[in-house]
């Protein structure tokens, strides 16, 4: 499917038909308010952001040609269910431990972004890395972190 058809598709499709096309691995963000949340992120990164409102996020980044690169925003309430939640829901900042990785997304640029964009925190700017990446580390308003990266010139 091409990615235009795809991304109309996403936009419109309900859950269960959604869930059962997912492929590869996937992200689920658990946060407070997808509807400030989810286009914060989509900024920085330059995502597409497919769908929003006040429980739930789909964004996506590049071709995106078969239900992969999704990341899944949630909100705390739509969460609640789920047995995990019990774990995390009253923490804060949310995601320690984990970096969120995102290839061939321009770190200059998502730092120029972040320092405009309310809450995010950039804790190292775009470096070249002996493992041949350009990268930067950002943590986000709900306490995420996040690593943009692309190949390095080095």
């Amino acid at each position: 499917m091409e990615a235009g058809k795809l991304n109309t598709t996403l936009a419109t499709i309900e859950p269960d038909k959604l869930g059962k096309n997912l492929v590869g691995f996937g992200v689920n963000i658990i946060c407070p308010n997808p509807l400030v949340y989810a286009p914060s992120i989509a900024r920085v990164f330059s995502l597409k952001l497919i769908r929003v409102d006040e429980f739930y996020a789909l964004l996506t980044w590049g071709d995106n040609a078969n239900f992969g690169n999704l990341i899944q925003v949630h909100s705390d309430y739509t969460y609640k269910k789920n047995p995990y939640y019990e774990y995390f829901g009253n923490s804060e900042p949310r995601g320690w431990g984990v970096e969120l990785r995102l290839f061939n997304v321009n770190p200059d640029k998502s730092v120029e972004l972040a320092n405009i964009e309310e809450g995010w925190q950039v804790i190292q700017s775009p470096t070249d890395k002996e493992h041949g990446l350009r990268e930067a580390y950002l943590i986000d308003s709900a306490g995420f972190c996040w690593v943009p990266s692309v190949p390095s010139n080095v």
